[in-house]
């Protein structure tokens, strides 16, 4: 979850957050699962969910990254989840 902090303007529809889970860091390089999120509704807290497949080698790890594209700042709220499921081959 993440919270808008107060901003002297009300959002745009352009204002958005991009999140992207990398492969080793490497969005461009590897395959990536993105989402982005419009916050025009200027609701004050909202959720962005990312989710598909990455297919990892052994010794590869995930990165997420959060691109704030709005007017405002915003904060990854306590609690806020990170999850993934390991299938095995």
């Amino acid at each position: 979850h993440s919270e808008v902090k107060k901003s002297k303007s009300p959002l745009r529809a352009r204002d958005n957050v991009r999140v992207l889970i990398c492969i080793d860091s490497q969005c461009h390089r590897y395959t990536s699962l993105e989402m982005i999120v419009g916050l025009e509704s200027n609701s004050k807290i909202f959720t962005v969910y990312v989710h598909g497949l990455l297919e990892l080698q052994v010794g590869q790890y995930t990165s997420m990254f959060v691109d704030n594209g709005a007017g405002a700042s915003i904060t990854i709220q306590n609690g806020s989840d990170f999850m993934g499921m390991l299938l095995g081959v």
